[in-house]
């Protein structure tokens, strides 16, 4: 969204009363508030995000939705020496889930408890049997419908403390081609490509997170070189507003 700057904390507050609003962060660009935005079945996500913008006051909306994802997760290199991260499995097609599956999923997403069998403590949760829950996940991971089950790392107490958004303009023939490029660079945790308006050419998006602004620039000045596209911006987070996992089959 483009807003004022002097109400952009105001219009932060609106946005993140939303259940559905996991990320939402101040950036340095005229589209100053960039937002994720998680809606249930039946309900439009691009419908919230206009009534959201009306409530917010924004001045322009933009609705960024992945057309392809390139690459999502990162192997942070704290040695020097870190492994190329592994593929990432293909979005699952929208589709009814059973009785077992919401309840597995209820209980996969809470915090894993500090205990010996933290399963089974998250298994009680959902009046499953620890082998149920675990049976559950693995089905879940080979239909496609759960992406992973992984820590999350606080990259920024790490020393990762700089992350930029790159955003690129990309001829639509080279997407599939750059895309995939883009996505084999370490340093890049998300990669997708979103759709391009005529006050926002960008249709690739690259995050980028180094120890300084300045690793991040060098990482986008090879990123440019191995792609030979030129044509980009690198957006700094200036203000977190909300970064909080969405949690799904909930009351809210």
């Amino acid at each position: 969204m483009k807003i004022s700057p002097d109400r952009l904390d105001a219009a932060a507050e609106v946005i993140n009363r939303l259940p559905g609003v996991s990320h939402n962060y101040a950036r340095n660009h005229d589209y100053n508030l960039w937002f994720t935005l998680t809606t249930p079945p039946g309900v439009s996500a691009q419908n919230e995000a206009r009534k959201l913008s009306v409530e917010a006051g924004a001045e322009a909306v933009l609705f960024l939705p992945t057309i392809r994802l390139f690459k999502i997760g990162v192997a942070f290199d704290m040695t020097g020496d870190a492994p190329e991260p592994a593929p990432t499995p293909a979005a699952s097609a929208g589709r009814e889930l059973s009785a077992e599956d919401v309840a597995a999923v209820r209980a996969l997403q809470e915090d894993l408890p500090l205990q010996e069998r933290p399963f089974k403590a998250l298994a009680e949760l959902s009046a499953m049997s620890e082998d149920q829950l675990l049976r559950q996940a693995e089905s879940l991971l080979k239909r496609g419908v759960m992406r992973r089950f992984a820590a999350t790392l606080r990259h920024h107490e790490a020393g990762f403390v700089a992350n930029a958004m790159g955003v690129w303009v990309v001829p639509q023939n080279r997407a599939d081609e750059v895309g995939r490029m883009m996505a084999r660079f370490e340093a890049v945790s998300h990669c997708y490509q979103r759709p391009a308006y005529p006050d926002w050419p960008y249709s690739i998006f690259t995050m980028i997170h180094g120890r300084s602004t300045q690793e991040c620039e060098r990482v986008a000045a090879s990123i440019s070189q191995a792609t030979g596209i030129t044509d980009y911006r690198l957006l700094y987070t200036t203000k977190e507003y909300k970064k909080k996992r969405v949690k799904y089959f909930t009351e809210a």
